[in-house]
């Protein structure tokens, strides 16, 4: 889907470039080509200094119309390449954003608090026929990163009491997908919930000006938004008016493509109850 958007920036970006070094392999020809017609129609040719002139400036524009050829063979950059380099700069913002803050805040010091988790009840889980059902938790399995990893859909509801950490374990998590990113995996992003109005914004046009809010010297982030190039980390959907909690749900579930990763994070009673009289045959968000 987005990968077409960058493959027709690139494109345009290649075309311009081209048209550039034609131009200039253009003007030198014309020049060259002067030179010797004025110094053939006068004459001049005759002139060993002339002569050398004449010589070394068609060495000079055979020099440069080589170099050319060759830079445009070496650097017209493919559009996942581009994207994969873009992609590489959010990530690196997002880590500087949050490993500062998971350093402000002392998370670590002197170690990561260990939280025990396990699977909420079935009913609040997405039904086994839509391909998505809860996951057991893992005795042997370490990070949150490991459990989102776990679930077939890749979407995952971190669900809690108020206190509990469930945003430190979505800034945790955040980094540790970004540790571990690979060439053209999803950038993770924390979006706080609490900004959004689900009633009047389309969830990724609300996401778009966060980005865009958020690391505004890089306007491209919603050409990464819409090439499935960040992983929305949704935090707090409690944290909206609770007449709010259904019109969001609704818009997670009819604006996230299939197979689009999520994890989204909410107070438990919250939840169960933003859940109540939502159909399950339209919640697809594995819980956990």
């Amino acid at each position: 889907m987005g990968n077409s958007r960058f493959r027709e920036a690139g494109d345009n970006e290649g075309r311009a470039m081209r048209w550039w070094r034609h131009g200039i392999w253009l003007a030198a020809a014309v020049v060259m080509g002067s030179v010797l017609l004025v110094a053939l129609l006068t004459g001049e040719l005759d002139d060993t200094s002339i002569l050398t002139a004449v010589l070394g400036l068609g060495v000079s524009v055979a020099t440069l119309a080589f170099n050319l050829w060759r830079d445009a063979s070496t650097t017209v950059e493919s559009a996942e390449d581009a994207a994969d380099r873009l992609a590489g700069r959010l990530a690196a913002a997002v880590q500087d954003q949050w490993q500062a803050e998971w350093r402000l805040r002392r998370l670590q010091d002197p170690y990561p608090f260990q939280v025990q988790w396990s699977t909420a009840e079935a009913w609040l889980a997405d039904l086994p026929d839509n391909g998505s059902p809860a996951v057991a938790p893992d005795p042997g399995m370490e990070s949150i990163s490991s459990a989102f990893d776990s679930v077939p859909s890749r979407r995952l509801v971190v669900l809690g009491e108020p206190g509990s950490g469930k945003s430190v374990l979505a800034v945790r998590f955040t980094l540790e997908r970004l540790a571990h990113r690979g060439a053209g995996d999803p950038v993770p992003v924390v979006f706080p919930l609490s900004g959004w109005q689900p009633e009047r914004e389309r969830l990724r046009d609300w996401m778009a000006a966060h980005l865009h809010a958020t690391y505004p010297g890089a306007p491209w982030t919603k050409k990464l938004l819409e090439a499935g190039l960040v992983l929305p980390v949704l935090d707090g959907l409690d944290e909206l008016p609770q007449s709010s909690w259904g019109a969001a749900l609704n818009r997670l579930n009819a604006e996230l493509a299939a197979g689009e990763p999520v994890l989204l994070t909410c107070r438990t009673a919250a939840y169960v109850k933003a859940s109540c009289g939502h159909s399950r045959s339209r919640r697809r968000a594995p819980t956990s």
